[in-house]
């Protein structure tokens, strides 16, 4: 059984580790520098507010979603689940979206803030 470290630890941390791989990971300087005012938004606001406190998946993302005939859908993969800020399950999957689909990530992006509005 693995204990994981509190939320707010963990996406720090995480924010934190993806900051310093930004100058290997991005050739371009000004979109590296707006990509890091962002990741440094992010760090604060995990800092600082009051998230919404829930159970979160973890790995929220596309080869975890399976949909059977029927479209009945099930989640898969639970090993990283944790508790924390619901935006962070919503804005890992649209990270994967991006990555894959510009048309899919548009539409994931505009659900997402009707749901947040």
């Amino acid at each position: 059984h693995k204990v994981h470290i509190p939320w707010r630890v963990y996406i720090t941390e995480e924010i934190d580790l993806t900051i310093k791989s930004l100058k290997k990971s991005i050739e371009d300087e000004a979109l590296r520098i707006a990509v890091k005012a962002k990741l440094t938004w992010l760090r604060e606001y995990v800092q600082s507010s009051s998230p919404t406190i829930v159970p979160l998946h973890g790995d929220f993302a596309p080869q975890n979603i399976v949909v059977s005939e029927g479209n009945e859908m099930r989640i898969l993969d639970f090993e990283r689940a944790r508790i924390g800020d619901r935006s962070w399950d919503y804005s890992y999957y649209y990270g994967w979206l991006q990555r894959s689909d510009n048309v899919a990530a548009d539409y994931w992006c505009a659900l997402v803030q009707d749901y947040f509005s």
